[in-house]
């Protein structure tokens, strides 16, 4: 609907064998850039805004420096692997920081009761 008037007010004309050819790329980028979680779906409509203009900003400052297509499509398409990484790794370190965090708390609460408990001078001088 309105996409196809723009790119015909855009373009001036429209042909429907290329039309969004290689645009799945941009569409991914923009959405895994955004924030919007691969596994799931969660996430914002302002975080995909921002992953779209920014990866068209990444996508003219590499066009602008004169690189070569292939880099170019190279540089992009890093920058998408280390954005689908973060949204990997970052839930693991989270449910292992949880993990420790909760050790750390239950340690803490076994020391609090172990100290109501602590021994008098003669018991720790004992023999074992």
């Amino acid at each position: 609907g309105i996409a196809a008037f723009l790119w015909l007010a855009m373009n001036g004309s429209v042909d429907p064998a290329t039309i969004g050819k290689s645009y799945e790329m941009y569409a991914i980028a923009a959405v895994v850039i955004g924030g919007i979680s691969m596994s799931g779906g969660k996430g914002k409509l302002l975080g995909v805004l921002f992953g779209a203009m920014s990866y068209n900003i990444i996508d003219k400052i590499i066009a602008s420096l004169g690189f070569d297509a292939l880099i170019n499509d190279t540089i992009k398409g890093s920058i998408l692997l280390v954005a689908v990484l973060v949204q990997m790794v970052v839930p693991m370190l989270r449910a292992r920081f949880r993990k420790i965090s909760g050790y750390c708390s239950q340690k803490s609460r076994l020391l609090l009761r172990a100290e109501d408990w602590q021994e008098t001078p003669e018991q720790s001088r004992k023999p074992l």
